[in-house]
């Protein structure tokens, strides 16, 4: 894992650890709050995945397009899904949509689907209708397809 993604995943990782013992016995709002949390960062994991992998290619490749692809598209698109994604992936290597896909499972593509919907809930106003324990699967299923992810983009 690229360090940048691993400290991110690790301080992510350290505040769910610190959140665990209260998330079963908080009042509803707290624990709303928790979740929230757990389903913005898994959202922020997607988007810091895909631009530290995609600009690490870059680097290692030389290619000083990808750097300013990056720069002008990847760097505006949030809120990342796997529709998404494929969008930016087909722009460098078509392939890869299909080894990533083939290389994860559907469960994780299908977390970080929900961890976009989720967001987006949230970020405008609405109620995210997850709870605590999910949305900590959906982000340990966006640990995983990152990932792969990056598995496959860096050794292509």
């Amino acid at each position: 894992m690229l360090p940048r993604v691993e400290r991110y995943i690790q301080d992510i990782d350290e505040r769910i650890e610190e959140m665990d013992p209260t998330a079963a016995d908080c009042g509803s709002y707290v624990n709303y709050a928790m979740t929230a949390y757990i389903v913005l960062a898994g959202a922020g994991l997607i988007e810091i995945g895909v631009r530290s992998t995609l600009s690490e290619y870059g680097r290692a490749k030389g290619d000083f397009r990808i750097f300013e692809f990056i720069k002008y598209k990847v760097k505006r698109e949030n809120s990342l899904d796997w529709g998404k994604i494929k969008g930016i992936l087909r722009q460098f290597d078509s392939s890869w949509c299909d080894k990533i896909a083939k290389r994860t499972n559907g469960e994780n593509i299908s977390a970080i689907d929900s961890l976009k919907t989720h967001r987006d809930k949230i970020a405008h106003g609405d109620h995210a209708e997850v709870g605590y324990q999910k949305a900590k699967k959906y982000y340990s299923r966006a640990k995983c397809f990152i990932s792969d992810f990056e598995f496959v983009v860096l050794n292509s």
